[in-house]
């Protein structure tokens, strides 16, 4: 190789959106200059200088944390940048510090059962005994993992696990791993996280990680991994979990069970969390939100929103139970605990009244259970899929896919709908106006049911459609993403509705067999109604397919010449009049 730089070989300083992620692209013809990061290229003795460094630096900041080791001598030999004196230095700081493992305590923590015995498993994770090949060493057999095909990206989960029975004080995990997309320009940031509490630690590639300076004061700490939007790897592994303890903490600390939850009328609009804390010196304030309040057993209401717990309660684990009115929906606002020795908590609470739209039908339960896109687990999916509470249709919460086909949202209607029925979908969309989007069925009829929408920035528009179910229906899937020309960054979807309407196309022959006529004249698609003056009837136009081609309202005894630009071929004319549904099929 030549010892001679590349001309121009740099990365802007800003991160890009790839269709892989949001990454830093080195790119050998970058123009040079200040705007640019500058590469510098270091001997292995910086190195392992530098990584001697960060060890002693941990160890340091753990017997800081409790309190009583002087690191005077450790710091002097941190400054004199010798890397055998500060790797002695720190493995004699480590046994100071009287670390001791306790991995016994966690469950199957390298998965060697051949299953998930121990774990909650929310993420659809598997597990794999070949050699991961990723730069770090699995243990044993088997090793959790999580893959889809080259250039896709996971779709988010957790798998965790709860360790009770500790003592309290300061602890440390590790775990090997790593989170990649195989199809190159691996992100800045990936989603996956090794996760201990409410602490975490992103994980890119293949390594052993740590998350460190955990405080436990209840007796208990879940660990585990996660993947979270917006998720930018195809491919994870992960084993090896080994908890440490470091002994007790001699600081004040202050933990909360919940960093944010979320309310609605429709759910629940209670929620309870737990407040630990140890080595304070004073009293605990909570303010509460306008619309909540909040009850326990310690817990001392001194009215307008404001809450004690006394000195004699605080050096423990106090239950708090947050209740909401339901009478204003809750953004960006906060539930905060404070003590003036530690750092202000604070746990963000979102609440919908989920009242603020109109059903299609009141007497027919809808399929789709969160019809609200409160919440991402009743969905699944890959790739980049979050929920979004400054961009909404109606209620507080929508549910947004990020990327170019950077993500689907999906849900499975496996055993919820049946063959030989008729179903009507209907969603608020909407995109940053950059291209199309699409909700999609397969599994529910001969070829895969497409409805394509395309909406202006910021506008919210209905995409609805009917559908007909072929006799055998298995593994039916219906998802929502812009993978349709792949040209929308940014798609919400709001309201999501889906009811069995088979009932109401039966019954739509008590609607007068002249009431309606569809046709083609001139090349137009033409449709007469007769009704009462006033009644008001909907007018769709769909291809083979079920896409919606036109909509149109028309009402009393009229002809309408419908929008639509049709080729020669098979379509279906619906009128939806009063809970009734007509279906003429015309050729053109």
């Amino acid at each position: 190789m030549m010892n001679e730089p590349l001309p121009n070989f740099g990365t802007s300083l800003a991160t890009e959106a790839t269709n892989k992620g949001i990454a830093n692209p080195a790119k050998y013809n970058r123009a040079g200059g200040d705007a640019y990061t500058q590469w510098k290229f270091i001997s292995q003795a910086d190195y392992d200088l530098y990584n001697a460094k960060v060890l002693l630096n941990k160890y340091m900041n753990y017997a800081k944390l409790k309190g009583s080791i002087s690191l005077t001598s450790y710091i002097d030999i941190y400054n004199a940048g010798v890397t055998a004196d500060i790797n002695t230095a720190a493995a004699n700081l480590l046994t100071t510090l009287g670390r001791t493992d306790v991995t016994s305590s966690v469950t199957n923590p390298s998965f060697e059962t051949n299953n998930f015995n121990g774990w909650t498993n929310n993420g659809g994770f598997a597990l794999q005994s070949n050699t991961p090949g990723q730069s770090w060493t699995k243990a044993g057999t088997y090793y959790a993992e999580k893959y889809t095909g080259s250039g896709g990206n996971l779709g988010t989960g957790t798998i965790t696990q709860t360790v009770s029975g500790l003592a309290n004080g300061l602890y440390g995990i590790t775990a090997s791993g790593h989170a990649v997309q195989q199809a190159g320009a691996n992100p800045l940031h990936t989603g996956a996280f090794i996760t201990a509490g409410t602490s975490s630690t992103e994980v890119v590639a293949g390594k052993d990680y740590s998350v460190d300076y955990i405080s436990v004061i209840d007796g208990s700490l879940t660990i585990g991994y996660k993947l979270e939007a917006p998720v930018a790897c195809n491919w994870i592994g992960f084993d090896n979990f080994m908890l440490y303890y470091y002994g007790p903490a001699a600081i004040p600390t202050m933990t909360s069970t919940e960093t944010s939850f979320f309310l609605s009328t429709s759910a629940s609009i209670t929620k309870s969390f737990n407040v630990s804390a140890a080595n304070l010196t004073g009293a605990i304030s909570i303010t509460a939100p306008t619309g909540i309040t909040l009850t326990g057993a310690n817990l001392v209401d001194n009215g307008g929103g404001s809450y004690t717990i006394a000195l004699a309660n605080v050096n423990t684990t106090n239950t708090i139970t947050a209740t909401w009115d339901g009478l204003a929906t809750l953004k960006n606002v906060n539930i905060s605990i404070a003590e003036s020795e530690v750092t202000t908590l604070n746990i963000a609470v979102t609440a919908s009244k989920d009242d603020c739209f109109t059903p299609l039908y009141n007497t027919l339960t809808n399929i789709i259970t969160n019809p609200y896109c409160n919440d991402l687990s009743i969905f699944g999916g890959w790739g980049s899929t979050s929920i979004e509470t400054n961009y909404v249709y109606c209620g507080a919460r929508s549910i947004k896919v990020s990327g170019k086909c950077g993500g689907s949202l999906d849900y499975n209607l496996t055993g919820k709908v049946e063959g030989n029925k008729t179903y009507r979908v209907k969603a608020m969309i909407s995109t940053n106006g950059t291209g199309e989007v699409k909700v999609g069925l397969s599994g529910a009829a001969a070829t895969a049911i497409t409805q394509v929408i395309s909406t202006a920035a910021g506008e919210w528009l209905p995409l609805e459609f009917n559908f007909t179910t072929q006799a055998t229906v298995a593994s039916v899937n219906m998802y929502f993403n812009s993978c349709e020309t792949q040209t929308a960054t940014e798609s919400y979807i709001d309201n999501y509705e889906m009811y069995d309407v088979t009932s109401i196309v039966t019954g739509a022959a008590s609607l007068k067999d002249n009431s309606f006529n569809a046709f083609v004249r001139d090349n137009k698609v033409v449709v007469r109604v007769s009704l009462a003056a006033e009644t008001q009837a909907q007018i769709n136009v769909y291809n083979v397919n079920g896409m919606l081609l036109a909509s149109e309202k028309i009402s009393g005894a009229n002809e309408k010449i419908l929008n639509a630009n049709l080729a020669g071929g098979v379509y279906f004319v619906q009128m939806l009049s009063e809970g009734k549904l007509i279906t003429q099929k015309i050729i053109k």
